[in-house]
Parts: C-alpha cells; structure tokens; sequence
C-alpha cells in the first residue's frame, strides 16, 4: 500500500521492548534473580537478550530449561513478583523516543508480549505513556 500523504495514516503502532525502551537489564536482572533461588548460575547479559520477545513464559522456560514441570510455574510467578519490583531500574527510553513521539500527529498505540500492567508501569515512570491512546500487553491473547 502506498500512502500518498500521511493524512492517510490513522494510528501508528509501536512495540515496547528493544523499539522504545531498553529493558533487558531489568529482565536479565529478575532471570538472575530467579536461577539464583533455584541454586543455578547467572547467565550473561547477550545470553538472555537473545530469548526475549516471546513473553515472560518463553523467556522462563528458556532460562530455567533445567527445572521440573512442577515447579515452571512457581518460576514464572517468582519472576514476574520480582520483575514487578524492579520493572524500571535500569530500564530506560532509547534517546530521542520522547521526541519522536511528540512528532507524530496521528493517534499512537502500544503494542507488547509483556504484561500490560507491566507495559502501562514501565511507559509511565519513563513518562511515555501520555503519547498513547491506547495501551495493550500480552498480545498473544488476542
């Protein structure tokens, strides 16, 4: 589809983690923080950058591949009460995202595998959240 001027465009959509912010800190962070309590070793930065954008399931279930299947789901929970704690310590706007955004006239919706509450927290401490109409997380429901 060609638009021939951007009047044509009705809304534009952008995903959140790795397009707006850089989160993988905060992630890696809470991964670490569970493989500790299950007694593994902390894996590196690139390791854990490279399962995300799944989902907070996946990315466990590929970090913690090691656990029995009784015990995933007390790991998904852990993960998700610590990365609740710490959804924006180290988590920041990639530079010039808040201008960018300012720049676009047409309505802007969020679009992410991460949970929306989680989506919602992140845009508003980082002060993104009024440049968006709508705001919607864990899109695999849909």
């Amino acid at each position: 589809m060609v638009l021939e001027n951007k009047s044509d465009i009705k809304f534009v959509i952008f995903d959140l983690d790795g397009t707006l912010v850089d989160s993988k800190f905060d992630l890696t962070d809470s991964v670490n923080f569970v493989r500790h309590e299950y007694g593994f070793n902390p894996l590196p930065i690139d390791e854990v950058s490279s399962y995300l954008g799944s989902g907070i399931t996946a990315l466990v279930k590929a970090v913690l591949s090691e656990l029995k299947d009784e015990d995933f789901n007390i790991a998904v929970k852990m993960f998700k009460d610590n990365y609740a704690q710490h959804l924006t310590n180290k988590t920041r706007a990639y530079s010039g995202v808040a201008k960018m955004l300012s720049s676009i006239l047409q309505p802007k919706v969020l679009l992410s595998n991460k949970d929306e509450k989680f989506s919602k927290k992140i845009l508003k401490s980082l002060e993104l959240s009024k440049f968006f109409t709508e705001i919607y997380g864990d899109i695999r429901k849909f």
